[in-house]
């Protein structure tokens, strides 16, 4: 994914941050609050009613959504499910900070995530709108167009990261 904020050191890694940290502000993140509760009322409601949920199946989606309207002001909910597997595949498959292996499950799970970043780059260059979110701040950063994407799957991972600790539990949908 190239060099990335969570691979950059130093003096490069200071000006990164800098440059993406008006997009992550707790004002920005806040101003999602009702979007947030929304998607979240939404996914409870899908739940079947007193079957047991595996929390994988909707934390991960669920994640990817919401990682969707903060940081890049767009609807992922339609591919969330998807674009969560793939993001598992690449977080589990691969060893640290090499790419993988040409031909295999986690290369082609990159390339289509790879492929999505690459649609919604595209379709906000396109359309000129300003949204002040990580996509925006990005895109205004002087990093090449690969390194734009890297960064947004980089935070794609981790935003699908932060779930892992409660993801493969089970609890009945009451």
């Amino acid at each position: 994914m190239g060099p990335t904020l969570n691979t950059l050191h130093g003096e490069e890694h200071r000006r990164r941050r800098r440059a993406l940290q008006p997009a992550l502000s707790r004002a920005r993140v806040g101003a999602c609050r009702e979007t947030l509760a929304r998607r979240a009322h939404e996914a409870a409601e899908r739940w079947p009613a007193g079957e047991r949920v595996r929390l994988r199946d909707v934390i991960d989606p669920l994640s990817v959504t919401v990682a969707g309207d903060v940081l890049l002001s767009t609807d992922l909910a339609a591919r969330a499910g998807a674009l969560a597997r793939d993001l598992e595949t690449i977080m589990t498959s691969l060893p640290r900070l090499l790419p993988p292996l040409p031909g295999t499950k986690p290369a082609r799970a990159l390339a289509r995530v790879d492929e999505t970043i690459a649609r919604l780059v595209e379709q906000r260059r396109r359309s000129g709108a300003k949204r002040r979110d990580l996509l925006d701040a990005l895109l205004h950063a002087g990093v090449p167009e690969a390194t734009v994407r890297g960064e947004l799957i980089a935070f794609l991972l981790a935003a699908l990261a932060m779930t892992s600790l409660i993801r493969d539990r089970r609890i009945r949908a009451d």
